[in-house]
């Protein structure tokens, strides 16, 4: 331990620090912990983890907790990986910094959600040009299923210039099964 209580290392020499078996490893500012990394491997920042990474956070700000940030020119993004599957989340660089979710280890590939900076979402498409733009490619299958667990369900197109009285949907009575079509509020067939 140097001066100060820093630790130094000749030149391309590691730091290692070494501690008993079965004991933790903190960084403390006084009694409050900043890191601790216990026995098992599990780090934990700002308080001791319960799980591989723990990061804690008691701020009562609207403030992110944890921030991810690439500061050239590739995606912000976090992997998940288990021994059958992959997915990535995060911005995709090279796609106009768009929020994506994809079945991947990197996005870009297998794209399932994408969420443009204009507010665009995409299902089943990465480059979506409206509001909701969902696309399924495989033939002969449903786009979009609508279910409601009870009582009628209805699909409401609604523009907020208008009551929901004037409204364009499709509604689906659950008890009798049959569909009606209202257009500028108005049922049409039953």
């Amino acid at each position: 331990v140097g001066a100060g209580g820093a630790f130094t290392t000749a030149s391309g020499n590691d730091l290692n620090l070494v501690y008993p078996d079965n004991r933790s490893l903190f960084i403390k500012e006084g009694s409050t912990t900043h890191v601790a990394v216990d026995n098992t491997g599990s780090v934990g920042i700002g308080g001791t983890p319960t799980r591989p990474l723990h990061v804690f956070s008691a701020n009562s700000a609207a403030i992110s907790t944890l921030a991810l940030e690439n500061t050239s020119t590739g995606d912000a993004s976090i992997w998940f990986k288990e021994s059958s599957s992959e997915w990535a989340v995060g911005l995709d660089n090279s796609d106009s910094n768009s929020f994506k979710i994809s079945y991947s280890s990197e996005l870009g590939s297998n794209d399932r959600l994408a969420i443009t900076t204009a507010g665009l979402v995409g299902i089943g498409t990465a480059v979506p040009t409206e509001t909701l733009h969902v696309t399924k490619t495989a033939a002969d299958s449903v786009v979009a299923l609508f279910e409601g667990q009870h009582g009628n369900t209805a699909l409401v197109v609604h523009s907020v210039r208008f009551s929901r009285a004037a409204a364009n949907y499709i509604h689906a009575n659950t008890s009798g099964g049959d569909i009606r079509f209202t257009v500028n509020g108005n049922a049409i067939g039953s």
